[in-house]
């Protein structure tokens, strides 16, 4: 079974079309997957840190702020 079109991107290198998704696991890492257009199943996985940013609240609790990394096509790239 392939990734969904749904949520993944395209990119094409070589000439060969790939798509690609990035999840979030559990707060601790992304997990970037890469499979060709023509043969789904074949799948290329990539594990990252997000390094997540939290800000203190007044009330001395953490809250999530924002994420510090990010998966761009230009990094995909590179990993194929």
């Amino acid at each position: 079974m392939g990734i969904s079109r749904k949520g993944s991107r395209t990119i094409t290198i070589d000439g060969v079309e790939y798509r690609w998704l990035v999840r979030k696991r559990d707060h601790l890492l992304l997990n970037l997957v890469v499979e060709t257009r023509e043969h789904d199943g074949q799948r290329l996985q990539a594990y990252f840190e997000p390094h997540d940013r939290y800000a203190r609240k007044p009330d001395g609790n953490w809250r999530f702020v924002g994420q510090g990394r990010s998966v761009r096509p230009q990094t995909v790239r590179r990993i194929i």
